[in-house]
């Protein structure tokens, strides 16, 4: 049994997008919307056991909901709030994986975790921290 109870994973056309941008080659990424879904976990054994996350993903598993995430930044970490309201599924849904995407509609950063349960009549919210080192005193 492994003690990991959640994974993250900047995909690598991120980099290759903020590369392009400080170049002036291409715009700078911006994170516009979510995806939660289910899956890259292993639910075969007595517990569940996440699975290595890819960097080079197009999109999530098993997507249940979409929505836009609130952002902020603070001390060089960039938070996402990714909520799901209360009337997102109408039967009990486990969720393990949200991804944040990109303005073009691209996958930049993914998350998964053990299975939550999305239930209908309650909000749920997953709180995403991609962090900068040494950043955070400009802002």
């Amino acid at each position: 049994m492994s003690d990991v109870w959640k994974r993250a994973e900047i995909q690598t056309r991120l980099y290759g997008k903020m590369a392009r941008s400080l170049t002036s080659l291409g715009a700078c990424p911006r994170i516009t919307s979510f995806r939660a879904g289910y899956g890259w976990i292993d639910e075969s054994g007595e517990t569940p056991e996440l699975l290595p996350l890819p960097t080079n993903a197009e999109g999530i598993p098993g997507e249940i909901f979409s929505g836009s995430p609130e952002a902020s930044l603070s001390d060089g970490r960039a938070l996402f709030v990714c909520a799901i309201p209360e009337d997102a599924v109408a039967t009990p849904r486990k969720c393990t994986v949200i991804g944040l995407f990109d303005h073009e509609g691209e996958l930049a950063a993914v998350a998964s975790f053990l299975p939550e349960w999305l239930t209908p009549g309650k909000r749920y919210e997953n709180l995403i921290y991609i962090t900068f080192p040494l950043a955070g005193e400009e802002e």
